[in-house]
């Protein structure tokens, strides 16, 4: 425990810094924890954040797949998402104003099949692109699953 702190205290960031920093910092702790501790030491005195990364995950992490996933995919699929995304928030808006104002009119019928008309197309689009398989068991095979529950 940190001399002047009880368990389970905030401790600023300063002394935190300072502790971490110690020279005799193996000798304030038990002989257990050493390891870890030299451990953790080594890898908060990294360099860079990517350095960080790698060697928290022993460098399974590879940034890049995240960041390009987006990129990667065809430019007809980026332009469905997209739609289907704002088409998703129109209907809330419409579905919110619906309830308010009659709710019975049949142009909110109209717009709820548009709307489902074009989730059908972007559920199509998706399959004859990613193919049946993908579509179901690729990265968002979770998602399209949802999507048709």
């Amino acid at each position: 425990m940190l001399r002047g702190y009880s368990e389970g205290a905030y401790v600023p960031f300063d002394d935190f810094a300072d502790m971490i920093l110690a020279p005799d910092l193996c000798d304030r702790i038990s002989s257990n924890l050493r390891t870890a501790m030299i451990q953790a030491v080594n890898v908060l005195c990294t360099t860079t954040v990517d350095e960080l990364i790698q060697e928290a995950t022993k460098g399974d992490f590879d940034a890049t797949t995240y960041e390009d996933k987006e990129a990667k995919q065809p430019k007809i699929l980026q332009i469905t998402n997209a739609v289907v995304s704002l088409v998703v928030i129109g209907n809330m808006v419409a579905l919110g104003i619906s309830v308010d104002k009659d709710p019975d009119h049949w142009g909110w019928l109209i717009l709820e099949s548009l709307c489902c008309m074009v989730w059908i197309a972007e559920m199509v689009i998706k399959m004859i692109h990613l193919g049946c398989y993908d579509y179901f068991r690729g990265d968002t095979g979770w998602w399209n699953i949802s999507d048709l529950i």
